[in-house]
């Protein structure tokens, strides 16, 4: 048994058949421990399928980083954007917002902003907000201050300049 080692993490089975499609069938089996994969085949690769077989694993290994990457950033996103909503939502709650019956109507002024919210978009967030048509405003919930401070929260999240106003 012959082990090639590469580095990193990968969905071994879509790997497999990757290695299986460009020609290399004799692979005996994948393995990971930790950050290595370990790629075996029963005998030692020719030059030629080693380039093969590094020509198939280092592309898709930098596709999956880059996809694991990019899914880690949207989840921290929304993760930090549901922090954001319990804040909001908290603050209406303690300011009287079901006594007043706001509830509902808060919902339908900022329901495209919670969908950007809720999906990680946090740019599109911010123009939803800008959005908001100052009739929506009321005096108590869904103020300009109040806007401007949760556009300021994703701002600084994002690390992009801070809307001064609405």
């Amino acid at each position: 048994m012959v082990v090639y080692t590469y580095y990193g993490d990968a969905d071994t089975s879509k790997l497999s058949e990757l290695i299986h499609a460009s020609g290399l069938t004799s692979l005996s089996c994948i393995n990971t421990a930790g950050p290595d994969i370990f790629i075996l085949f029963p005998e030692a690769l020719s030059a030629e399928d080693v380039t093969k077989l590094s020509g198939v694993i280092v592309p898709y290994l930098s596709a999956y980083r880059l996809n694991k990457i990019v899914q880690d950033t949207i989840q921290d996103a929304i993760t930090f954007a549901y922090g954001l909503i319990r804040e909001f939502a908290a603050k209406n709650v303690l300011m009287g917002v079901t006594q007043a019956n706001m509830t509902g109507s808060i919902i339908n002024t900022l329901a495209p902003t919670l969908v950007a919210l809720q999906g990680g978009s946090l740019y599109e967030a911010v123009s939803r907000l800008r959005a908001i048509p100052p009739a929506s405003y009321d005096a108590t919930f869904i103020t300009a201050p109040r806007v401007l401070e949760v556009m300021n929260k994703i701002e600084t999240y994002l690390g992009i300049p801070l809307t001064t106003e609405i």
